[in-house]
């Protein structure tokens, strides 16, 4: 993927659909945010912001933790443009 076409989170998309789509983002999740909730039957009902909500991640955190998110998605793409 090229440095124009930057991947981008929805703040709304299911927990489910988001590990399913971006499964190098489940340790980060797991171990930096606590969102012991991937590998549970709740994932399909939360969406991210919601999930966060319920983790206390709200607000400025939750731009943070997005932010990050995004950039480790967007890291690894370019990894893998690079090659």
């Amino acid at each position: 993927m090229g440095k124009d076409k930057k991947i981008k989170l929805d703040p709304n998309m299911q927990i489910s659909d988001l590990i399913d789509t971006y499964p190098q983002l489940v340790d980060v999740l797991t171990e930096d945010y606590e969102f012991h909730c991937v590998n549970c039957l709740f994932s399909g009902f939360d969406n991210l912001i919601e999930g966060a909500g319920l983790h206390g991640i709200e607000g400025e955190d939750f731009q943070d933790m997005v932010e990050h998110l995004e950039s480790i998605l967007n890291d690894s793409e370019d990894d893998i443009d690079a090659e």
